[in-house]
């Protein structure tokens, strides 16, 4: 697996995070040191899009253009999913080349999820965001940050992602 950094930049907050407030001050990657990162992937190179929140950047559907032009066999995305409830981001990713999601889901409803990245609406969002890729063809994963807070709740997470459609088998395409 190939990861492309994108920097530390995050429409969330999340209380586990390991950067905390670092995100803000913490320098982005230059245009140029993406550029390099995408100009080396090889033929068959599974790809992924790794942040803070890739979706925040533009340029996203365009680095997975190239990392497809470059011979990538899969091109993923972390996201906390947020972006994808806009309508037609979901699109613009499978049209860049983009065919599978790792989001972040970190509760089983509004009120733990939104505990968690400190964001009210981050669930509305998240959960419109995967149907969104869904509808759009997209095949996601999710990842679940384990806290003391939601632990109790994991059999309830699951469900939810369950009811949205996660693929049960190996999001990174083997």
């Amino acid at each position: 697996m190939r990861r492309i950094e994108l920097g530390f930049h995050c429409n969330n907050a999340c209380r586990f995070c390991a950067l905390g407030t670092l995100r803000k001050e913490l320098p982005q990657y230059e245009l140029a040191v993406i550029a390099r990162q995408v100009g080396a992937i090889q033929t068959g190179d599974r790809v992924v899009f790794v942040g803070g929140e890739p979706t925040l950047l533009e340029g996203l559907p365009g680095w997975a253009t190239l990392a497809r032009e470059r011979g990538a066999w899969s091109v993923m995305v972390q996201t906390n999913g947020r972006r994808l409830s806009e309508a037609g981001y979901a699109h613009s990713l499978v049209a860049g080349g983009v065919d599978v999601l790792d989001v972040c889901l970190h509760g089983a409803d509004e009120a733990m999820h939104d505990y968690h990245t400190t964001i009210e609406g981050s669930f509305r969002e998240t959960v419109l965001g995967l149907r969104r890729a869904r509808a759009a063809g997209l095949t996601f994963g999710v990842t679940t940050v384990v806290t003391r807070s939601n632990y109790r709740h994991l059999p309830e997470i699951v469900h939810v992602a369950h009811t949205l459609h996660v693929n049960v088998g190996d999001t990174h395409r083997d």
